[in-house]
């Protein structure tokens, strides 16, 4: 139900190192170090070195992103995806106002852009939104700097290029959205229910409940807000840092609520999803940090002491509640082949009790 690009290069990794469960998962572990070292440049790109440091640490303490860097599946890549292509749109916008984009930026573009959409389906999600505020911006940029129709036609080229690299899995993608080969197993979320999940996942991790650690999550609020002021601040002397800035937020909520807008036709919010456009949080989260380091050293240590204090109680949770542990698939494998005898059928009522019933089978089935 999701495009190969992810499973390929799985196979090619586990044909490297090995068909382990812990080997499987070590992939994504590295591409969640990859994110630490792409969160520092997108924040230091935007807010300064400082703030690069300090958008490093709190995604390799983020509960999120430990979660996905253990899971054998495509959601760390799809986010390192998400960053690298923020990168580029940033190269782009802050390039010379006369100039027009450079051809290879567009290139890396295009294949970064069609890579994210063979990895993950709710890339386009990131596309669509990016594609909307870009417009939006030279719509209003247009009346005080010289990008005139070449520099857009140039972008819509890039679009293009996304479209035309992703061509060859349209029509698969279209037949996966019109008739699901899994039909949807989840009701439609309250817009409520997803502004909560969202913000309680990005600020702690899923390993908390929202309703006790109420206060630490207006904290994360109160230094998200710092960071768009931060933003704010820095137009005197970069005019185009306050536009990065709200393209960073953008790029996280854009997205939700556009699947949010999509989920009328038919349910498709899931916590797990946003993690794909989780990385700029951080790094607005780190520049109200950076803020405070600047104005007001003692909120400062408050502050990280709160978000380090509660991301340890939330990986704590996750390593040890049993609330949060993944299916014991093994397990369950174990005790059916304990209590199969020859003669005896087994029943599967989902795919990926299916896979997992083959990978963990012991002898001949």
């Amino acid at each position: 139900i999701h495009p190969p690009g992810y499973y390929l290069l799985l196979n090619v990794w586990m044909r490297i190192v090995g068909g382990t469960d812990y080997s499987a998962a070590f992939l994504s572990l590295s591409l969640g170090l990859v994110l630490v070292a792409l969160a520092y440049r997108l924040a230091a790109k935007v807010f300064g070195s400082c703030s690069g440091y300090i958008a490093a640490l709190l995604v390799a303490i983020s509960p999120y992103n430990v979660w996905y860097s253990q899971e054998v599946r495509m959601y760390t890549l799809g986010a390192v995806l998400g960053a690298v292509l923020l990168l580029l749109v940033i190269r782009l916008l802050s390039s010379d106002p006369g100039s027009l984009p450079r051809w290879q930026h567009l290139v890396a573009y295009s294949a970064t852009g069609a890579l994210g959409l063979w990895v993950l389906y709710y890339f386009a999600f990131l596309l669509l939104a990016v594609n909307l505020m870009i417009v939006g911006w030279w719509l209003f940029a247009r009346r005080r700097e010289p990008r005139g129709w070449s520099w857009m036609l140039r972008w819509l080229v890039a679009q293009g290029g996304v479209l035309l690299l992703y061509a060859p899995w349209i029509p698969v993608s279209w037949r996966h959205a019109t008739s699901p080969p899994v039909p949807p197993w989840r009701s439609a979320a309250g817009l409520g229910e997803i502004v909560v999940e969202t913000w309680s996942a990005l600020g702690l991790g899923q390993s908390v409940d929202p309703a006790r650690v109420w206060p630490a999550l207006v904290w994360v609020a109160i230094l998200f807000g710092l960071g768009l002021l931060f933003g704010n601040m820095m137009k005197r002397g970069h005019p185009r840092r306050t536009g990065l800035t709200w393209l960073l937020a953008g790029s996280v909520f854009r997205p939700v609520l556009l699947i949010y807008l999509a989920s009328f036709v038919t349910p498709l919010y899931h916590v797990r999803y946003v993690f794909t456009y989780s990385t700029s949080f951080y790094v607005i989260v780190a520049a109200g940090l950076a803020l405070l380091w600047r104005r007001w050293r003692p909120a400062f240590w408050f502050g990280l002491a709160v978000l380090l204090v509660c991301s340890g109680i939330s990986l704590h949770a996750y390593h040890t509640d049993p609330t949060y542990a993944s299916d014991d698939h093994r397990g369950a494998t174990r005790f059916l082949a304990e209590r199969w005898r020859p003669g005896d059928a087994i029943l599967v009522n989902a795919g990926y009790g299916y896979t997992a019933l083959l990978a963990y089978w012991e002898g001949d089935p």
